[in-house]
């Protein structure tokens, strides 16, 4: 099964999914495969797995990549060998649009992250990318991804809406959700 957490950049998907991966050790997380640089952060192989375009593409060549697609300039995609046959219980940050094609191979679990404290949000991308226009690119476009949420969340797209108030009653909320998940 994979727990897959939607939102946009900012709202706090990785901030909850490393707080439930300390509370429930028998989650895993599926790391995607990236050409993004690497952040101060993050380490390769346990954050994402760090690659150049041409590593990438050799990959997808080899057919040993799913879900392949650009998002901000940078190339992202999940090993197929990450994903079929799994006994274990992932958790990962993803697109909406990716829930429909993993549920082709395996269970996924849907969980819309969204928050009214746009101010946060900002702030988190500005902290992010302090040094570039990567966060007013990013705002912008995850200004239109919000409106495509909001609507897919009328619909009933994802089996969970969660609402991040970046506070300590959300991370306990969160994985109150998660223990209702996975038990």
């Amino acid at each position: 099964m994979i727990i897959g957490l939607i939102g946009v950049s900012g709202v706090g998907k990785s901030f909850l999914r490393i707080n439930a991966q300390q509370k429930f050790m028998r989650l895993n997380y599926l790391k995607s495969v990236t050409t993004r640089p690497r952040r101060a952060n993050e380490t390769d192989g346990v954050d994402k797995y760090f690659v150049t375009d041409e590593e990438f593409n050799v990959l997808c060549a080899n057919h040993e990549m799913l879900l392949q697609q650009t998002i901000y300039g940078y190339k992202y995609a999940f090993k197929i060998s990450d994903v079929v046959n799994m006994d274990s219980i992932y958790i990962t940050e993803m697109l909406y649009s990716d829930v429909a094609i993993l549920k082709q191979f395996t269970r996924v679990i849907s969980i819309n992250i969204t928050s009214k404290d746009l101010e946060i949000i900002r702030k988190n991308l500005l902290l992010r990318y302090a040094k570039s226009l990567e966060a007013e690119k990013r705002l912008n476009r995850d200004a239109d991804l919000a409106q495509i949420h909001k609507k897919l969340a009328q619909v009933d797209f994802f089996d969970y809406q969660f609402e991040n108030h970046f506070d300590d009653a959300s991370v306990v909320r969160f994985n109150t959700l998660i223990a209702s998940i996975i038990c």
